[in-house]
């Protein structure tokens, strides 16, 4: 519903549209399955969105896969909105604290099912020695692997820096700071870094949304 009308109508109810060029600026987020669900937000339109912000993102409806039916990526197909979008994942994401326990970002729906599906610009920094929840204030290993030996600190300053850095590109007119998000130096933390900007250049890659339902 929100992708319709329903972020406008927050803005507008909690008065973020006296914030000046508010709706030039807005940006969406999520991390692990709320991923799927501002996806399907953006599936049904793009509203005030302008940017995408993926962390350890997420597909499906349950981790052991029994309903595939609410996936909003089909395998082999694409997204149907093109939108500018980072991917934060990590290395632990796939894998499981035990052998009964599916993984909290399974494979064959998580992060590179995002990035393939993708029709709009994207950059994805994937932190090596990382898991699932190390983004969260005080992180355990009970659901998701998480390695007691990281500096989770420097992963979360990762984390932010990153966003500043794509945001900052695309809303305050500074596109070649984009190469930073593909610089390996630029960061404290292992990583490995992908990019597609679908052919543009950075100039060429603008805050905006667009809808192929709607065109």
């Amino acid at each position: 519903e929100w992708g319709k009308d329903g972020l406008l109508s927050y803005m507008v109810s909690h008065k973020l549209l006296a914030v000046p060029d508010v709706l030039n600026r807005s940006a969406v987020m999520g991390q692990s399955a709320g991923n799927h669900v501002v996806g399907q937000g953006l599936t049904e339109g793009c509203s005030t969105a302008k940017a995408f912000v993926m962390i350890d993102a997420v597909d499906g409806f349950d981790p052991y896969r029994i309903v595939k039916s609410q996936d909003l990526i089909k395998p082999g197909q694409k997204v149907n909105f093109n939108i500018p979008a980072i991917l934060l994942d990590n290395g632990l994401d796939p894998k499981s604290v035990n052998r009964f326990s599916p993984p909290c970002a399974p494979a064959e729906i998580s992060n590179d099912h995002f990035y393939n599906a993708w029709i709009g610009p994207i950059w994805n920094i994937n932190a090596t020695k990382y898991g699932h929840v190390d983004c969260t204030d005080t992180p355990t290993s009970m659901l998701c692997p998480s390695d007691p030996q990281t500096d989770k600190d420097l992963y979360r300053a990762m984390l932010a820096d990153a966003i500043t850095i794509f945001l900052g590109a695309l809303f305050d007119g500074r596109p070649n700071s984009l190469a930073k998000l593909e610089d390996p130096s630029q960061w404290q933390v292992d990583v490995v870094l992908k990019h597609d900007l679908k052919g543009l250049d950075y100039r060429g890659v603008v805050p905006g949304c667009r809808n192929l339902n709607y065109r």
